[in-house]
């Protein structure tokens, strides 16, 4: 790997489980997954985020949604789960290479019962193909003769903070080796469909099963492994909501299905070259480099790659929320900082992902409009906490972190209003870099 492109973890700590999870984050910018491991852990915090996907949530007005686990992914041996937390430790390893976007974990694990394994992990979203993640895992063993299972699902029992958004609108397979979730927002009543297909190579023949339980529709697999064989399992997946689809001539789960015979078609290889000349052409126009000082040079890089997993490059409907797509801080709404902070990065090295920013704020004028109308201003007066339209979604109040039976009033919605200044700052920077005329006097000027 090239020097200072990579977050190496070399020894697993559970006390620091939910930083780690952050830090090893993975995305594309319409989707980010927190670093959580496929196999899970308790107490873990598994979280997959679409750029947004926004539903109403009590007290704190609307979040993003957690959307399916699209990361499980197992084995068992002697009818034990490989989990970190059952069996020993021998060798462990993680890094996050910020070069292609791809993260990795090598392990040595005794099970319970005393087999020994070799294990990989790799996984990536595609920066190539916003709708496809992937997932490599091998399984070598060194010392165990006898049969595996492979279990391979995705979790549609997720959560936000125990508070559930989905309906289930439809699960099953779509081959013997390929399941699909289909679900819907309780409130804002947008769709989501995740579909995977997982190809086993083995010495051995390998006989698949459907695991259609309820909200985790997923594959059981069963092969022979001896020690020195490897086991090769390559797992594609891909998501759609109706916040892209729609209006849509097909239907949601025709276009998930038909989207992942595609991937399957190219396999697993060509699904990560792809993404990896997507991520070399990225590099080109972005990376900054600190010489003399290799913890900066990397600290800096790593910011830049959190900023770009989280930017949204596909859509002129979204922004960049506080955490990006990698935690649930401020419930993944839109503030100032976006404008101010990050904004100009984007201008100078990608200014299309810039202009993308700024349109949202165009076509979130109705709720600033609102805003203002609601104040007893004429024109426009930006959300201070901004999502899918641009109303204002401030808590008014929140629980006491004193007394959680007694609450707090809110005012930063009502008294803030820095915000509308910065868009407008926003607009002007991103004219005098770029000299957008058309953005310009088609949007901005109606922004300003």
């Amino acid at each position: 790997m090239l020097p200072n492109w990579t977050l190496t973890e070399s020894e697993f700590n559970p006390d620091l489980l939910h930083r780690q999870e952050t830090l090893f984050s993975i995305g594309n910018g319409y989707i980010g997954s927190r670093g959580t491991f496929e196999e899970g852990f308790p107490n873990e915090i598994p979280l997959t985020l679409v750029g947004g996907l926004y539903d109403d949530v009590p007290i704190y007005n609307s979040e993003l949604v957690n959307i399916t686990n699209w990361m499980d992914l197992t084995f068992f041996v002697d009818g034990e789960p490989f989990r970190l937390d059952r069996g020993r430790i021998l060798y462990y390893s993680r890094k996050l290479n910020l070069h292609n976007g791809v993260l990795n974990r090598n392990i040595r694990w005794r099970s319970p019962s005393g087999a020994t394994f070799d294990l990989l992990f790799e996984r990536f979203a595609s920066l190539h193909d916003p709708h496809a993640l992937a997932i490599y895992m091998t399984i070598t063993s060194i010392d165990y003769k006898g049969e595996l299972e492979i279990q391979s699902r995705l979790g549609g029992h997720v959560n936000n903070a125990g508070y559930r958004h989905w309906l289930l609108v439809d699960q099953g397979m779509l081959s013997a080796q390929s399941a699909y979730l289909h679900t819907i927002t309780k409130s804002s009543r947008i769709e989501a469909a995740s579909a995977f297909h997982l190809n086993i190579q083995s010495r051995s023949e390998v006989q698949y099963e459907p695991k259609n339980d309820a909200w985790i529709p997923g594959l059981l697999a069963r092969g022979m492994i001896e020690p020195g064989q490897t086991i090769k399992v390559e797992k594609l997946v891909c998501v759609f909501t109706t916040l892209e689809t729609s209006p849509h001539p097909h239907p949601l789960r025709r276009v998930v299905n038909e989207h992942l015979d595609k991937l399957v078609n190219l396999g697993y290889s060509l699904v990560k070259e792809k993404n990896e000349s997507a991520w070399e052409q990225e590099w080109e126009m972005c990376n900054v480099t600190i010489e003399g000082d290799d913890e900066a040079d990397l600290a800096v890089r790593y910011n830049l790659y959190q900023l770009l997993i989280s930017a949204p490059r596909w859509s002129e409907y979204v922004s960049l929320s506080k955490c990006g797509l990698t935690g649930m801080r401020y419930f993944g709404h839109i503030f100032w900082d976006t404008e101010a902070l990050c904004l100009p990065f984007f201008t100078l090295v990608q200014p299309h992902i810039a202009r993308n920013i700024l349109l949202y704020r165009y076509h979130t004028l109705k709720g600033a409009r609102k805003k203002a109308l609601d104040n007893g201003y004429h024109g426009a007066m930006y959300a201070w906490e901004s999502a899918l339209d641009g109303e204002e979604n401030t808590p008014r109040w929140m629980p006491s972190a004193k007394n959680s039976l007694e609450l707090d009033r809110i005012w930063c919605g009502e008294l803030q209003q820095h915000i509308s200044a910065n868009v407008a700052f926003a607009v002007h920077f991103y004219w005098q870099w770029t000299r957008d005329d058309d953005f310009l006097k088609n949007y901005g000027a109606e922004i300003i």
